[in-house]
């Protein structure tokens, strides 16, 4: 899918092209809309963009996208993760496969590929095996 034609070159969609290569979550016009909006109070509310050392405001503007991006990513994975990991009532050890005991929520920093996010997890305790272990590990697909 196109996007659009930029001196004479044509331009994949982000969907197709991703930096690294992966598919990326096509973005809909109506999420599209609501971005404008966002960026549209965060200029309103924060004023202009100070020109940065260069005096190039395109630099300038595409630093400060960069920055409300690489933020949007990490508050949005910050609010998914607890959803897709959850809270399991009950866990096995990932080494004995034995019932482990409840020890609470653990807050852990996770680096992202747009900077570092804090979770909290359900941490279990083996006492067979003598170690806490958390089920969101295998979850995220960490090893044991």
């Amino acid at each position: 899918m196109l996007v659009g034609v930029f001196l004479g070159r044509e331009i994949p969609s982000r969907h197709e092209a991703g930096e690294d290569g992966r598919p990326v979550m096509e973005t809909s016009d109506r999420m599209r809309r609501r971005i404008q909006e966002f960026a549209e109070q965060l200029r309103q509310e924060f004023g202009p963009l100070e020109v940065g050392e260069h005096s190039c405001l395109l630099e300038a503007a595409e630093e400060w996208g960069l920055q409300v991006g690489d933020e949007l990513a990490r508050a949005a994975t910050e609010q998914e993760l607890p959803t897709a990991v959850g809270e399991p009532a009950e866990a096995c050890c990932p080494k004995c496969q034995r019932q482990g005991r409840w020890k609470g929520l653990r807050k852990r920093r996770i680096e992202t590929r747009r900077g570092p996010i804090h979770v909290s997890e359900p941490q279990y305790y083996c006492s067979r095996c003598r170690r806490a272990f958390f089920p969101a590990d295998h979850n995220l697909g960490h090893g044991a």
